[in-house]
């Protein structure tokens, strides 16, 4: 299936930086690539809400009131979660009864990461499923039949609470590439996913989920507000919550930043290491 990108949406948003976030990138010695990513606090939302968004976004069909070139026009929701590298997402698998994802779901993902500079050079088509899927977080993974895990991604949220009142979510992300079991095959796939996760890859996915797990303080929340009418979500540039500018925020956590890289050096397997299927450690 060849992809199409559809036209940049120009919501007035300003993307994060990748400034704003701690990021660790290391290659072990049986050359499992682990990826450790903690976001700047994302502001004006809550676990609650990023819980419904995992569950929801990938039927949901929100109207944009005055998007320059969308006007009035019904889009996937997934639009809204980056202007310009997004194209779709679809749920399969196992689904709740009405149709929203639970653990042991599948998520088909569709973008090209930093679409505008890079155009198709590195698109994401891939189907994963979802092992985990709760209050604290969710994880995706891909598995082959013998080898096990190839891909595993564990994201952690937490609400950030101020004088008794939820400021923000703690966000943060973990990702490992390759094998873990030794095998005759374990050489073959290492090798694969060696040529498919290059530094520069990561270079270029690093800014695109800065950037996408930024948008969420744009719209999350008014989207969270309307979840009582599904059928009539519609998104328009008031709703944008005109917080001050994200290019002054850094990660949210430095010392668990440093303490999760350091147990990933450290550790024989990133798999075990990660313990991705396990509640939340932030």
């Amino acid at each position: 299936m060849t992809l199409q990108m559809p036209a940049e949406r120009k919501y007035g948003w300003e993307l994060k930086p990748v400034s704003s976030s701690y990021f660790s990138l290391e290659t072990k010695s049986n050359d499992q690539l682990n990826v450790v990513l903690n976001h700047a606090l994302v502001r004006g939302c809550t676990s609650k809400m990023m819980l419904w968004w995992f569950q929801n976004f990938g039927n949901l069909q929100v109207r944009l009131v005055d998007v320059e070139g969308y006007e009035e026009e019904k889009v996937p929701a997934y639009f809204l979660w980056h202007p310009s590298d997004h194209i779709g997402a679809h749920y399969r698998g196992r689904l709740a009864t009405d149709g929203t994802l639970q653990m042991g779901g599948s998520i088909l993902v569709q973008e090209a990461l930093q679409y505008k500079t890079h155009q198709f050079a590195h698109t994401v088509n891939q189907t994963m499923t979802v092992p985990y899927l709760a209050h604290d977080g969710m994880t995706l993974n891909k598995r082959l039949p013998i080898v096990g895990n190839v891909v595993f991604g564990r994201v952690h949220f937490k609400d950030v609470v101020e004088n008794s009142q939820v400021i923000g979510v703690h966000y943060h992300y973990e990702f490992i590439a390759g094998p873990s079991s030794g095998n005759l095959f374990t050489p073959i796939i290492r090798r694969r996913l060696q040529q498919m996760f290059s530094d520069d890859l990561f270079s270029v996915w690093h800014q695109h989920n800065v950037e996408e797990v930024g948008t969420f303080e744009n719209f999350l929340p008014a989207l969270y507000a309307q979840r009582h009418d599904l059928d009539n979500l519609h998104y328009e540039k008031s709703m944008n919550p005109g917080l001050s500018s994200p290019t002054t925020q850094t990660g949210f956590s430095k010392e668990l930043f440093e303490s999760r890289v350091s147990g990933y050096k450290s550790a024989r397997d990133g798999y075990e290491y990660q313990d991705g299927l396990a509640p939340t450690f932030i």
